[in-house]
């Protein structure tokens, strides 16, 4: 038999058998090295494209991945945007997340191949029901390099986890702030831990599932997925979709191996985010290579996440507080007592229709809280002196409580050699 005719049958139904056939494949042409391996693998795209998804989450088939190789099969160097596709269907496949939600998390996912490179190493935060956030994790555990399903993370278990796994999946639902300040500081790559007699490193990407309502206790240099609750049920597994699932590692790690140099030598540098925002964005969007698209997409989904979540914290005590302080802080004087600080705000809760008033005494509560420490300015009381360091605290936190315009430039996008 031909041998073109029998490599392509062996290719067409590659579902259907082991990966060894492959190893075969190769074996072949070590025994035959005047005929070229490439012109005869150039065959498996062709015996793997007539092959569709059918239905599922986002449309059907190719129409839904809108790139050029439908199903993940043993080609190598697949490009970020097909990785990023492949990881966007599989999660809308099995969950209920809506699409920015899978998209954020397809970003992240790529990003822990790469995390050695990286001087950040973003945090994964999740919320929601717990048995969507458990189909979440379980997906993760799929795609992430070396990953385990940790119940809680405790600072006693980085030594074991700093060789036991590169990926860490946190369950833990009841999120506290010494937990949330430990995995802060794994998404630094430069924190150390003391064990052991010694100094040990254990930075690496993390998922957490903190609870089904938003963490109280933030965690550093992290994205926040919400999951909605839903009485709807869960997906029917498309055809291959188990496939599709056991290539992606491979696609992963050849992704990683291709452009792991490119990651040391290069950074993106995004324009256009907050500033609270823009380390992660910076790291999750110097792992996307050749794909200026999907940066613009990053930066957008970004941009929108923050927005909502400024909405969201606009009508808080805390976010009049802050609105009040940076009106008095833009109006050219040095110093404002608290009890001036007290009347703005419930000025603007009055210009919103509220009846209830804030005292002196608790306003300044609310503003120790908010890590604007008060002082005595004179016998008369206790103030906030607007010097540099507490007005660019107060910009900070407008740039989180206060609905205003963030930097815009969107489209100034682009690359800086290190």
């Amino acid at each position: 038999m031909n041998f073109n005719v029998l490599i392509q049958k062996r290719v067409t139904c590659a579902y259907f058998t082991k990966e060894y056939n492959i190893w075969k494949i190769r074996l072949y042409y070590q025994h035959r090295p005047h005929r070229p391996l490439r012109r005869n693998i150039a065959l498996i795209p062709s015996a793997i494209g007539v092959l569709d998804f059918g239905g599922g989450a986002g449309g059907s088939g190719g129409a839904f991945f809108g790139v050029g190789r439908i199903l993940p099969g043993f080609v190598t160097g697949a490009t970020a945007l097909e990785i990023f596709t492949w990881i966007k269907w599989c999660l809308l496949a099995q969950t209920h997340l809506p699409v920015d939600a899978a998209e954020m998390i397809a970003f992240w996912t790529i990003s822990t191949w790469l995390q050695d490179d990286l001087s950040i190493r973003p945090c994964l935060v999740i919320t929601g029901p717990a048995h969507d956030a458990e189909a979440v994790l379980s997906i993760l555990r799929n795609f992430c390099p070396r990953a385990a399903l940790l119940a809680g993370l405790k600072r006693g278990d980085l030594g074991v986890l700093r060789w036991a796994c590169q990926t860490n999946l946190v369950w833990e639902p009841n999120l506290g702030k010494r937990t949330a300040a430990l995995v802060s500081s794994l998404t630094v790559r430069n924190c150390m831990v003391v064990g052991g007699g010694a100094l040990n490193s254990c930075s690496k990407s993390t998922a957490i599932y903190a609870g089904e309502v938003s963490a109280t206790h933030k965690i550093q240099h992290s994205i926040s997925v919400h999951i909605t609750a839903t009485n709807a049920t869960r997906p029917a597994a498309p055809q291959h979709l188990q496939e599709t699932i056991q290539r992606l590692p491979v696609h992963l790690d050849q992704y990683h191996k291709k452009n792991l140099d490119h990651v040391h030598h290069w950074e993106f540098v995004p324009c256009g985010v907050p500033s609270e925002t823009a380390a992660v964005v910076k790291a999750l969007g110097s792992c996307i290579v050749d794909a200026p698209q999907l940066r613009a997409k990053l930066v957008a989904i970004v941009n929108t996440q923050g927005q909502q979540s400024r909405l969201e914290t606009s009508d808080t005590t805390e976010a009049v507080v802050v609105k009040a302080t940076l009106a008095l802080s833009r109006d050219g004087r040095e110093p404002a007592y608290v009890r001036e600080i007290a009347s703005e705000v419930n000025r603007l809760l009055e210009a919103r229709g509220e009846t209830a008033k804030l005292s002196p005494e608790k306003v300044g509560h609310r503003l120790k809280n908010l890590g604007l420490r008060t002082r005595p300015l004179s016998q008369s009381g206790n103030g906030l002196m607007f010097d540099k360091v507490t007005v660019a605290l107060i910009q900070q936190l407008a740039a989180v409580y206060v609905v205003e315009d963030v930097l815009e430039g969107a489209d100034n996008l682009h690359d800086r050699k290190l």
